[in-house]
């Protein structure tokens, strides 16, 4: 926007520049018919003096003497090059086009660099975007402790740097989840002091924080009515020195393959990552 407003200016000074110059041919030839004047007023004062020398002095009538009409014509040309009067100042005529053009052109000067500016800051904007760093949370296995992993992958141009788990928690709930149900944060974080390079990845484990029952694994096994969430959030620092969050929630969809992992066997089964991480609507969120 100021890029066009700054393009106007320029095209309104232009106009009003090259009307002043059309305007200073006239103010010229009156300057030169006042030279005009002003010589043929010299030559008469000079005849003049030779007529006192040979001649008396005679009377002259008031209609004879062409000296207030010319300087009728004089204060005529001499109005010309300038403003009507304003509060008893006169204004000329070029010196005014010529502070409003120069103002103008200071103007247009301050718009220009304005846009400029603002294109600037936003390149910087949308390049550090473009190359920070981008943390996301994928879980994808369990095993007979219903603990479940999670992979955490840099997906930007820059490494990542102090990476926390701010919360993680695994527990058995009602499915679907409300829209307002509250996710507990753990107060425990654990922080990596390696980096995370882009394209690299990092294993990460969620402990359920309570012993289900068998009833609860159950219906988890079964999956209509409860599910087996994992939740959490992890935050990070990008190499531009900004500090980021990444949240995720996801929930595990019921089959005979959850049945082996967290099933009445004692969990001697191992684990195993063919069970189906089902996204929520809430709480997956990133920055």
């Amino acid at each position: 926007m100021r890029f066009f407003l700054a393009i106007f200016m320029m095209l309104v000074i232009d106009i009003s520049y090259s009307w002043s110059t059309q305007q200073t041919p006239e103010i010229k030839a009156k300057q030169q018919s006042e030279s005009i004047h002003s010589e043929k007023g010299n030559a008469n004062d000079a005849k003049g003096e030779i007529n006192k020398s040979v001649s008396p002095p005679a009377i002259m009538n008031n209609h004879d003497n062409p000296k207030p009409q010319e300087n009728r014509n004089e204060g005529d040309d001499e109005g010309t090059e300038f403003w009507p009067s304003f509060y008893g100042y006169r204004l000329k005529i070029t010196d005014t086009l010529l502070a409003i053009f120069t103002f103008g052109l200071f103007i247009a000067t301050w718009f220009l660099y304005c846009a400029t500016r603002d294109l600037v800051r936003g390149a910087d904007d949308t390049a550090k975007r473009q190359l920070r760093a981008y943390l996301s949370v994928t879980p994808d296995f369990i095993n007979s402790d219903c603990n479940i992993g999670s992979t955490i992958e840099n997906h930007g141009l820059t490494p990542a740097y102090k990476i926390t788990t701010e919360s993680g928690y695994a527990d058995i709930l009602p499915h679907p989840l409300p829209l307002e149900f509250n996710f507990k944060e753990i107060i425990d974080r654990t922080s990596h002091t390696h980096i995370l390079a882009p394209r690299q990845t990092l294993r990460a484990t969620v402990i359920p924080r309570r012993i289900f029952s068998k009833d609860e694994i159950a219906a988890a096994i079964e999956g209509t009515k409860f599910r087996l969430y994992v939740f959490g959030a992890i935050t990070y620092t990008d190499a531009f020195d900004k500090s980021h969050r990444t949240e995720y929630c996801r929930s595990i969809q019921g089959s005979p393959n959850l049945r082996k992992v967290i099933g009445f066997s004692g969990g001697k089964e191992g684990e195993t990552d063919d069970v189906a991480f089902e996204i929520t609507p809430q709480h997956n969120n990133a920055d």
